[in-house]
């Protein structure tokens, strides 16, 4: 028996060796792409800007896109009710951080003068709030995009980028009798646990949705013979191998093996913004803005079915403290340390290149993602039931315009509440 031969202990299991960054490991390249439903419905939550960069880093991967029918089904049975989302929000998260700021900020311009020591911070605080009404304006032009898009779809911007897209990528539609087999195979695999979609199986259409869109890309990957990536933002463990945080690490190992077996090809699993950085390892180049945005767009609150937030919740400090402990437990040591700092400044925020000295960063890196380490940390507090929904980034970027954020600021109320506060 040769080397070659010879038979480990993982052999065979070499996928339960990837850690929780072996997405950084995926080559798009000569793959099979397929982007999930709540991926294209979350394109309506991007201003102008972002969406115009996804769409362009999409293109570039044009002859690779396949769209299975379920997906197709599932985005024109949901579009409208996002857009009515959209619509339906009497004011988004900026307008009610925008009341906030004018609260905090109108009683102390009741003032006839500054003192020459406080005027610099007052004029700083100033440009951050109307930073945050030129976004809250943006808020404004999305939901009247929305409006446009669903009261006249040839205009609709989502659906003209799809339609170039995917011409002549978009898998046939299963028959009736298909549909029927499709049903009792996904019954017959919920008994046993078998992924995907077991999880959705006590929804009132069956919850086959998940399985009809799997049987589709396993069916085209015969044909094709391509490796194949799923894009998705169900981070379900249905789907994928999970940490105890949550936190996806690659997909279940039963659909690697399924694939392989029926299609000899291999599968990879990656959220948006794991995408989004696999294209840029490509050669595809987003602004900070843009990753930004697109960690907001396919946050949980954004994706169709997500449970009701409650009304504007402000952040309590000890919600904080219970943030700050969960990305010290995550060894986000160094986040952890910038947002205790942007809490302690006097306007609660911090310039670009304080937080990249904080990170230990030079001063021309990108910070490419940065926020994402609050978002994820958030989410699960949320998930926990340890934070309530609805709350405002407990750090967000502040744009002047498309590119690079010149200040990362926490919530108003934080600063006017944490005091001597050690932690």
């Amino acid at each position: 028996m040769t080397a070659e031969t010879v038979r480990t202990f993982s052999t065979g299991y070499e996928h339960y060796l990837e850690g929780a960054g072996a997405h950084a490991a995926v080559d798009l390249r000569g793959r099979t792409i397929v982007l999930d439903t709540n991926i294209l419905l979350s394109l309506y939550a991007m201003h102008d800007k972002g969406l115009a960069d996804l769409l362009a880093g999409l293109t570039h991967l044009k002859t690779q896109l396949f769209m299975p029918a379920q997906v197709q089904v599932e985005f024109w049975r949901n579009r409208d009710a996002v857009l009515r989302r959209h619509l339906d929000s009497a004011r988004s998260q900026r307008h009610e951080q925008v009341r906030r700021e004018t609260r905090a900020l109108l009683p102390e311009s009741d003032s006839r003068t500054f003192p020459a020591a406080e005027r610099k911070a007052w004029e700083q605080r100033v440009t951050a709030f109307f930073t945050e009404l030129r976004q809250t304006t943006q808020d404004d032009v999305l939901r009247a995009r929305a409006n446009t898009s669903l009261m006249n779809p040839a205009q609709d911007p989502v659906v003209t980028a799809m339609d170039s897209l995917f011409a002549g990528r978009v898998g046939p539609a299963p028959s009736a009798e298909e549909l029927q087999v499709l049903r009792a195979h996904f019954d017959q695999r919920c008994l046993v646990g078998m992924p995907p979609g077991y999880m959705d199986a006590s929804k009132t259409d069956g919850g086959y949705g998940d399985y009809a869109l799997w049987a589709q890309v396993v069916d085209h990957a015969r044909g094709a013979q391509r490796p194949v990536v799923i894009v998705t933002n169900d981070q379900k463990e249905d789907w994928w191998r999970l940490r105890r945080t949550g936190d996806p690490i690659n997909a279940r190992f039963e659909l690697v093996q399924e694939l392989g077996a029926e299609a000899s090809v291999g599968l990879d699993l990656l959220t948006l913004p794991q995408f989004l950085d696999r294209l840029e390892a490509a050669g595809v180049d987003f602004d900070e803005s843009t990753i930004d945005e697109v960690e907001a767009a396919t946050s949980s609150a954004n994706l169709v079915g997500a449970p009701e937030a409650d009304d504007d919740p402000e952040w309590l400090v000890e919600q904080l403290v219970m943030l700050v402990d969960r990305l010290r437990d995550q060894g986000w040591t160094q986040h952890a340390q910038v947002l205790k700092e942007a809490v302690k400044s006097d306007l609660g925020m911090l310039d670009r290149a304080e937080v990249l000295r904080l990170l230990g960063k030079a001063a021309d890196e990108k910070l490419t993602g940065f926020t994402r380490v609050f978002v994820t940390a958030q989410r699960q507090l949320e998930a926990e039931g340890i934070l309530p929904l609805g709350l405002v980034p407990a750090l967000a970027a502040q744009y002047d315009r498309p590119g690079k954020a010149p200040r990362f600021a926490v919530p108003q109320e934080l600063v006017r509440s944490v005091g001597d506060l050690n932690f």
